[in-house]
């Protein structure tokens, strides 16, 4: 078969061969195993024992020919290996411009619970109440999991390992679980897509959380009250008088108190008092440097 091969011999009807290797220290038995329209499947053996290797390579073949027969692919790959390769083809699109770098950001970082959780297992095995045991596992990762045991983050910034204590974490929101369900149907699509799963071993991953769900379990951020926003513009009233002598700070000062006003006097939102139009004529100030009412 080749120049480094040696005691080569087929079975099942020429479909399967096995060999040993004459370049290498160890000399076990590989197989080399072919399908109509497919590429050779090599794989080794693992045994000096060539009884052994025969009933192994009849195994494997018999295995793959049940795939084969039933239109499943017969190249298999492991979990964490479609997780790095769909990270590197995500890497590819940014760096082309078809997808944003936060997104390959996020996702690398939230990769590393379903590649602790999947790592050895083949893509294909892996079914619907697997997919369910993980999301029970991670909801609880920090609590009670694995991540309760951990005491200290480390990490890379700038080239540097950095440590740093690992804050109280309770169950993950909604909205980051559904992020991570995400990842896992963009991963499971990629196996589809290059033909390591079909289509019907594509586990349920589950449904995606509605809107107004995630909107209740966002973590809402702290409003004023009456007394407070009163206070507030008070203070930056005083603040903007004692820069009149600076034209520049009193300026941005008088801008801090006009848009703190507007926005609790009218209910408008950020985004809504960015679009108002601005006056900085006579309009924004009245009787000598008296702010406007």
């Amino acid at each position: 078969m080749g120049l480094h091969t040696a005691s080569e011999r087929e079975l099942c009807d020429g479909r399967v061969l096995i060999y040993q290797r004459t370049d290498t220290m160890s000399p076990v038995w590989q197989v080399r195993i072919s399908f109509p329209g497919q590429p050779y499947i090599r794989q080794s053996l693992k045994t000096r024992n060539e009884a052994e290797a025969v009933k192994l390579a009849t195994k494997l073949y018999e295995d793959l020919r049940y795939r084969h027969e039933s239109g499943l692919p017969i190249r298999r790959k492991r979990f964490e290996e479609v997780l790095d390769l769909y990270l590197g083809n995500l890497a590819q699109e940014v760096e082309f411009g078809t997808q944003k770098a936060k997104k390959l950001d996020d996702q690398r970082k939230m990769s590393r619970y379903c590649r602790e959780y999947f790592e050895g297992r083949l893509i294909d095995t892996i079914k619907t109440s697997d997919v369910g045991k993980f999301q029970d596992w991670r909801r609880t990762y920090w609590v009670s999991g694995p991540g309760s045991n951990i005491t200290e983050h480390v990490y890379q910034r700038e080239g540097k390992t950095v440590k740093s204590k690992r804050i109280y974490s309770a169950i993950p929101a909604a909205s980051t679980l559904n992020s991570e369900a995400v990842l896992l149907r963009s991963i499971f699509a990629y196996a589809v897509k290059h033909d390591w799963i079909a289509d019907n071993q594509v586990p349920d991953i589950g449904e995606k959380i509605p809107s107004a769900k995630k909107a209740r379990d966002a973590k809402r951020r702290p409003g004023l009250d009456r007394e407070q926003v009163q206070h507030l513009l008070q203070v930056a009233e005083k603040r903007m008088y004692e820069e009149k002598e600076n034209p520049r700070l009193w300026h941005q000062r008088l801008m801090l108190w006009a848009y703190t006003g507007f926005l609790a006097h009218t209910g408008m939102r950020p985004f809504e008092a960015i679009l108002v139009r601005w006056d900085y004529g006579d309009s924004a100030v009245i009787n000598n440097d008296t702010p406007a009412s």
